[in-house]
């Protein structure tokens, strides 16, 4: 069997390039602003502002919409293989432009389509399972295969952006 070296890989990845500071503050800020706009700042992080609304709002059972968040970060973390086997296959350009659309899909369905407590969890979990691509995982791979030295540094300041 004939394996492809792992030199010719390397070789192949972005990192052969020389790269100007310029085009690493794109790199960074690019990833940064894809973690911004990914599945925990956009869903997960703020449900908890939304929640009291929804439940006023509809009268739909608290614990079921909160609790609906259990089942579809389990999910999200057993597709996390797949994201990944998905991002090495078709590259990170194109996987995030794939998963944004399902993304912004299942957000739609979870917006238009529930009508009881019960539908809105499940549009729920469907919605963040649609969003599983974007996660860290794709823009992580994008600053760990531009950078070399200085990785860390790279990582970190895009991971601050969506803290901001």
């Amino acid at each position: 069997m004939n394996l492809p070296s792992p030199v010719a890989e390397v070789r192949s990845t972005p990192r052969a390039v020389a790269m100007s500071p310029g085009l690493a503050v794109r790199i960074v800020l690019g990833a940064g602003l894809g973690m911004y706009i990914n599945l925990g700042p956009v869903l997960l992080y703020t449900f908890g502002v939304f929640l009291k609304p929804i439940v006023a709002d509809t009268g739909w059972d608290r614990t079921l919409i909160a609790g609906a968040f259990g089942p579809a970060m389990f999910l999200v973390g057993l597709t996390a293989p797949v994201v990944g086997q998905q991002l090495d296959r078709y590259g990170p350009r194109r996987f995030v432009a794939v998963s944004a659309l399902l993304f912004a899909a299942g957000l739609v369905v979870l917006g238009l389509a529930p009508q009881s407590g019960t539908g809105f969890a499940a549009y729920l979990v469907l919605a963040m399972v649609l969003g599983s691509g974007l996660t860290p995982l794709p823009f992580s791979h994008v600053i760990s295969s531009w950078f070399d030295a200085r990785r860390g540094l790279a990582l970190g300041l895009a991971l601050s952006i969506s803290g901001i």
